[in-house]
């Protein structure tokens, strides 16, 4: 092959490289759930990813729809430099993604939760499902003209049917109970004591569902947030939950948490108090004796008879 040749199939590819897709070139980065089921990989159809956070479940300031299910929580995608007005994201989960799941996400003109769209743009109840984003559309919470930032996560309605036996093409329909976590009672230990004295707040988060999940459990007292806790409870399981509070204010203090209620006692520390004031009365006493030797010794030397 002489040099022309070779100078011209050079040129030819050239020529043809235009017209091959950009799209076959995909960038994709993997975070682990926030739930803890494993890790989400992302494949992004175009941009540069900049983040696929795992956010927990319920995290401030953000309040998920009560009557669904989050299993692998929420996750904050952003995409920068995106060719086109929109973007395909492929997630590739750790376990399979049932039919019936749909992709809740944040609508950034509102500030609640898009749950009624129409569902995944593939989802054929294996791991691998698609959505499509729009560059500043209601679920792009970046305004900028080429970069998304998403919010959101699969989702599942409080019961949801399982996929058929694909082998042997028999229905195995059954109903799967969404987590229903919740806080069944409230032990506090002791329930009345003095002030700056520690108090132990102790109840039980219960899992009515058929599947794991997960809460933020929040103590109330006196109808203030003092402490929470990230709590993850099995399938119809449960799990104990401790927490401990000090006051330095006598009075009456109500405890909620969840619906639950109660309330403990705190006191004056009148020990404390008495052992103060019995101080006080020994120093007086003390400094009352000294006096009167003073004025004894004084008074047997002016008497004293001089020659």
């Amino acid at each position: 092959m002489n040099r022309k040749t070779i100078l011209a199939s050079i040129l030819a590819l050239a020529m043809l490289l235009p017209i091959i897709p950009l799209g076959i070139v995909h960038a994709q980065t993997c975070v682990s759930s926030a739930t803890g089921t494993g890790d989400v990989c992302f494949d992004f159809s175009s941009g540069t990813p900049a983040a696929g956070t795992p956010i927990g479940i319920g995290e401030p300031p953000y309040v998920v729809v009560e009557s669904r299910h989050w299993p692998h929580g929420l996750f904050n995608i952003i995409v920068g430099r995106i060719a086109g007005t929109s973007i395909v994201i492929t997630m590739a989960f750790p376990t399979a993604i049932p039919l019936g799941t749909t992709w809740t996400s944040l609508d950034v003109a509102t500030g609640t939760w898009i749950n009624d769209r129409p569902g995944f743009d593939s989802n054929n109840s294996d791991n691998v499902v698609t959505i499509t984003v729009e560059d500043n559309g209601p679920e792009d919470l970046d305004p900028r003209v080429g970069d998304i930032q998403h919010f959101g996560g699969p989702t599942l309605p409080l019961s949801a049917p399982q996929d058929l036996d694909q082998s042997s093409g028999e229905s195995t329909a059954q109903t799967l109970r969404a987590p229903n976590l919740h806080a069944n009672f409230i032990s506090i230990n002791p329930s009345q004591t003095v002030a700056n004295q520690p108090v132990t707040i102790t109840t039980n988060v219960v899992n009515e569902g058929s599947m794991e999940g997960s809460t933020r459990l929040a103590l109330k007292i006196n109808g203030q947030v003092e402490q929470t806790q990230l709590v993850n409870v099995g399938p119809g399981g449960s799990r104990p939950v401790k927490f401990t509070v000090t006051k330095a204010e006598p009075g009456t203090y109500t405890v909620i948490i969840g619906n639950q209620r109660a309330s403990f006692l705190i006191t004056e520390d009148t020990a404390g108090k008495n052992n103060v004031d019995g101080g006080v009365i020994a120093i007086l006493l003390l400094v009352l004796l000294a006096a009167t030797v003073v004025i004894v010794l004084a008074l047997s030397f002016r008497r004293k008879p001089s020659y």
